[in-house]
């Protein structure tokens, strides 16, 4: 008797109409707090980086610090096969920075327009690309859940014109789409850029 008031149970429990579970629905993240809509563009100076963004135009004009040869520095030094342009400009409230890396472009003796990609590219001749949302850089930099570094190189995406390189002063445009790990996309335009140069050949 007792086994078969259990089974009842049983089935009675089974057979009551459930409540549907709730699942909250996420509210949309509003246009203006995703990168890099918030971000402020600096004013135009003598040596920056520009381009539009996802549509949102911004100049970075602030180096690191006031003497910052990391940022604005040709490394020449065919001994060893050294040959790196770094480009790196951010925002003074500092909520993003693109960095701009130029490799193997033997830019010293180089008649331009120089342009890649090209059809004539040598051993590691490209350029790469890294957009930082600085406002979300944390964890492991290009780890699998970095979801702030948008990135692509001229063999991926990117392409980059240097126009002019007088006085150390190196100038010139890019375009192309960057991604970050997570599948984040950037769509750049109009990019451009004028930055001196600090040129380091030989031992140093």
């Amino acid at each position: 008797m007792r086994i078969a008031i259990f089974f009842l149970l049983v089935i009675a429990i089974s057979s009551c109409k459930k409540d549907d579970v709730q699942t909250p629905e996420s509210t949309p993240t509003p246009p203006g707090e995703i990168f890099p809509n918030f971000v402020n563009s600096d004013p135009k100076s003598e040596f920056f980086i520009e381009a539009e963004y996802n549509g949102k135009k911004i100049c970075l004009s602030t180096q690191n610090s006031s003497i910052d040869t990391f940022s604005n520095v040709y490394y020449y030094y065919p001994a060893t096969g050294q040959d790196q342009l770094n480009l790196i400009r951010e925002n003074k409230e500092r909520s993003a920075q693109m960095q701009i890396y130029i490799g193997q472009s033997m830019m010293l003796f180089t008649k331009l327009p120089y342009s890649v990609p090209n059809d004539h590219l040598v051993f590691c001749e490209f350029t790469q690309f890294q957009f930082y949302d600085e406002g979300s850089r944390h964890g492991t930099e290009n780890g699998p859940n970095d979801n702030y570094t948008y990135q692509a190189s001229t063999n991926t995406g990117m392409k980059m014109t240097v126009t002019s390189f007088v006085d150390n002063i190196l100038e010139g445009s890019f375009e192309g789409t960057l991604r970050t790990n997570t599948g984040r996309t950037m769509e750049v335009k109009n990019g451009s850029f004028r930055i001196r140069l600090y040129i380091k050949t030989g031992d140093y």
